[in-house]
């Protein structure tokens, strides 16, 4: 395993930010972190990239612990490109040539492999461009060049996808699968659960700085209300009903396997009854679709090829969702 995580806990100041019990992660594969805004996906990057250390526990990197003795090490295997990444103001290529050039490669060398990065992000044709006229996605683009360049083990993403649009967007999924191919572990973070689970092999989900269990679909922010014998929570758009006796709890999830389509409203004893409509269709695997309904609250659904013909779907058909209360899972 490239990372082995044991009883880690990182705090900043009296705050505990990340706590993480026991956790590896795959060698040569995707691996996705997900999870809101604060949840600690950017701290579990960085104890992974070697710039934060643990207040406690154990991180081991290819069954070696890491230690301040041998962070330097790690950080020549293991590349972190933040969510904002920072460029020097000079051309493209001297971006992404600076590690090679500090690392004294020779100058043929650099040209190749630079060459070879920028084409892999798409940006060949930015070379001789300085990096204040680049666009956002491009800046992105060229600061996941100026890692690869440097051939990692390991490369880390902060929140790839945030803020860019939908050509860079698809260039960049073009780009993980690429790493994958050539055997390097890829570990990203993202609050998108399609992404995760669309790229992603291992899905590694944090609330509030811990490890859940719960699958990551359908994620909700809301709260708790009682109504006569009835819990709801709330979204603010959706009263959703929960098992009896559930906790107080800021964040729920709705497995997507959970949760029923029909063309009419069902004869059913669930508690949950939505009415909506299809607003996306994405493969999931052979033979099984990703369904996305919009019912107040944007929900996934998974359905089989033939379930979705037999139901006679198409965008924008008018349906209604039914889940039980117990398909409901506290985050």
């Amino acid at each position: 395993m490239p990372f082995v995580l044991q009883h880690v806990e990182v705090r900043y100041g009296d705050r505990t930010a990340l706590t993480v019990q026991d956790l590896a992660i795959r060698p040569g594969s995707i691996t996705a972190v997900m999870g809101p805004n604060g949840a600690g996906k950017t701290t579990f990057l960085k104890i992974l990239a070697g710039l934060v250390d643990p207040a406690q526990g154990v991180l081991t990197y290819r069954g070696e612990p890491v230690a301040p003795d041998s962070v330097t090490q790690l950080r020549q295997k293991v590349c972190l490109v933040h969510q904002t990444p920072l460029l020097f103001n000079t051309a493209v290529h001297e971006n992404v040539a600076f590690g090679l050039k500090a690392r004294r490669f020779p100058k043929a060398e650099i040209e190749h492999a630079v060459s070879q990065a920028l084409d892999l992000v798409g940006c060949a044709e930015l070379k001789k461009r300085r990096a204040r006229e680049l666009s956002g996605g491009e800046v992105k683009r060229v600061a996941i060049a100026r890692a690869l360049v440097l051939d990692p083990e390991v490369l880390l993403l902060d929140e790839p996808l945030a803020n860019v649009d939908q050509t860079t967007a698809t260039t960049l999924e073009e780009v993980f699968r690429a790493i994958r191919e050539r055997g390097q572990t890829l570990i990203f973070s993202t609050h998108d659960p399609r992404l995760a689970h669309r790229l992603a092999r291992e899905v590694v989900v944090l609330i509030d700085g811990h490890l859940s269990p719960s699958p990551y679909e359908n994620l909700f922010t809301g709260r708790l209300l009682t109504d006569g014998e009835m819990t709801w929570f709330d979204t603010g758009k959706v009263r959703i009903a929960v098992p009896p006796g559930l906790s107080d709890t800021g964040h729920i999830s709705i497995g997507s396997d959970e949760i029923l389509v029909s063309r009419q409203p069902l004869q059913s004893s669930a508690r949950n009854v939505l009415q909506g409509r299809l607003i996306r269709i994405e493969e999931h695997s052979e033979g099984v679709l990703n369904v996305g309904v919009e019912a107040g609250e944007p929900f996934t659904v998974r359905l089989t090829q033939q379930s979705f013909q037999d139901l006679g779907l198409s965008i924008g058909a008018p349906v209604y969702l039914t889940f039980k209360s117990t398909a409901v899972n506290p985050l």
